[in-house]
């Protein structure tokens, strides 16, 4: 039983490497052959000046689909609303990114439908429990969906960044279920897949990458990582049976996810204090201003990997390692916050001004 209790991840993590890999370069070729499936989309200020297929986003969404089919039909009418609720969604984010990456959805629009994808978690009992009111904890997780999509969404703007980030907490998400008394035995096998999903694309998007993702596939890790952080991060403490204070709740996925949260925020920041919409596309991310500071883009990619695990080690402390709460436990990991920011914030500044020198 032990054995076999290795065998099933290992298969599943060979395979869908295996799997991504050559549906990737089946893809690719299909995409070289026939032009009219080729984005319609141009985007003038992409990091890479040199066109590649997006159609990573694909791959996501087949292996993704394909796992949770599988269990799905294993468990029958036994599948909770949450499981299909997850499904739904992340179905729409797909959707969604495949038409913004075709016809170039108006910001509003994509708003809507980001909302939408909110929406169907919500009604399926997807919903941060934070507060003592359930508007309250709605509104909050209304905030956290569509912010995490379009944070992920944003943060595809350099090789290997995006999938790299995403399996660094899909890892950590593997190890928060791992330690959960009750087995989430669907969760766990997909979060498997998926994680070896981005190991496959990363083979063909690590720089210098030969495809790209896609607002498609960027879509669905924004809805996919939000139900996971949801379930799994924003309230790990009720399937554990911990009753932590607001602090010690509320700093997991701040910590999971502070890549993202720091990039939206410095260049949302920016181009609002210079007239600009943050929806815009540009090249002033923080993994930009890296560039500018000196660091190659792989890096990059391995820094921003390194600080995720890192900070996914912090977030994992705080829930299983720590059992009593002490002031002092605050002040750290406000100070770990505070250090992380400080450093990007140098980043930002000392890139801006070598970026007439590059």
């Amino acid at each position: 039983m032990e054995k076999l209790h290795w065998i099933i991840p290992l298969l599943l993590i060979l395979g869908s490497i295996t799997l991504t890999y050559l549906l990737l370069n089946w893809f690719r070729k299909l995409v070289d052959k026939y032009v009219f499936l080729r984005s319609r989309v141009t985007v003038a200020n992409r990091w890479s000046s040199n066109w590649k297929p997006n159609i990573g986003g694909t791959a996501f969404f087949i292996l993704y689909l394909t796992s949770q089919l599988h269990f799905l039909l294993k468990l029958g009418t036994n599948a909770s609303d949450s499981i299909l609720s997850g499904m739904i969604a992340v179905t729409v984010g797909y959707l969604l990114g495949l038409a913004d990456d075709h016809y170039r959805i108006r910001p509003l629009v994509k708003l809507i439908f980001q909302g939408a994808c909110s929406t169907i978690l919500i009604l399926g009992g997807v919903c941060i429990h934070f507060f003592d009111y359930p508007i309250a904890d709605w509104l909050l997780t209304y905030i956290w969906i569509v912010g995490l999509m379009n944070s992920i969404n944003m943060l595809d703007n350099m090789d290997g960044i995006t999938a790299s980030v995403s399996l660094a907490i899909f890892i950590w998400a593997i190890l928060f279920i791992s330690n959960i008394n009750t087995l989430f035995f669907i969760e766990f096998q997909t979060l498997y897949v998926i994680s070896s999903t981005m190991i496959g694309f990363l083979i063909l998007n690590f720089f210098p990458a030969k495809i790209f993702m896609g607002d498609k596939g960027s879509q669905l890790l924004g809805i996919y990582l939000s139900y996971i952080s949801i379930q799994y991060f924003w309230n790990v403490n009720q399937f554990i049976g911990k009753n932590s204070g607001w602090f010690q709740q509320g700093i997991v996925p701040i910590l999971l996810f502070l890549i993202p949260i720091l990039d939206t925020s410095f260049v949302t920041i920016k181009r609002i204090s210079q007239g600009t919409s943050p929806a815009v596309g540009g090249k002033d991310h923080t993994t930009h201003h890296w560039y500018y500071c000196g660091l190659s883009q792989r890096q990059i990619a391995i820094l921003y990997f390194i600080l995720t695990i890192t900070s996914g080690f912090l977030a994992y402390g705080s829930v299983f390692i720590i059992k009593t709460w002490q002031i002092y436990y605050s002040i750290f990991y406000v100070f770990y916050v505070a250090l992380i920011t400080i450093f990007f914030l140098w980043a930002y500044q000392n890139g801006a001004k070598n970026i007439k020198h590059k």
